[in-house]
């Protein structure tokens, strides 16, 4: 008598266990290829990947200094900002609550903030 007439069930149960386990891996890595996708249309001169992501806390021009999650971070003084709607801006455009993406760069061995795009308000990192 052949194995799966004397026990059905356990044929079944395996067949269904991995039938499961393979549509809910490809369900996984499916919603993780959809969620890496950028949702937002942001301008040309956006990169794709940011390096940092941050709500401004405050910003200190005299000092060079931005607040991000209660930490300061210098700002290099040749730092560029970029805006939804303008490519070069001033850094005087920097308000409190502006959602920013960043990225750091050493230079003369300090790490410092050197580029900055602002981001939708969606796209804000979750409060720590």
């Amino acid at each position: 008598m052949p194995r799966i007439q004397k026990y059905p069930s356990l044929f079944y149960s395996t067949v269904f266990l991995l039938v499961s386990g393979i549509t809910l891996f490809s369900t996984l890595t499916k919603s993780e290829e959809v969620e890496s996708k950028p949702s937002f249309n942001l301008p040309s001169y956006y990169p794709v990947v940011f390096q940092y992501k941050a709500v401004i806390d405050q910003y200190i021009p005299r000092q060079n200094k931005l607040v991000l999650n209660a930490q300061h971070f210098p700002v290099w003084q040749n730092a560029k900002l970029h805006l939804l709607s303008q490519e070069h801006t001033t850094l005087h455009a920097l308000k409190p609550g502006m959602v920013i993406g960043y990225s750091m760069k050493s230079i003369s061995n300090r790490m410092v903030i050197n580029e900055l795009w602002e981001l939708p308000k969606e796209m804000a990192p979750p409060p720590h």
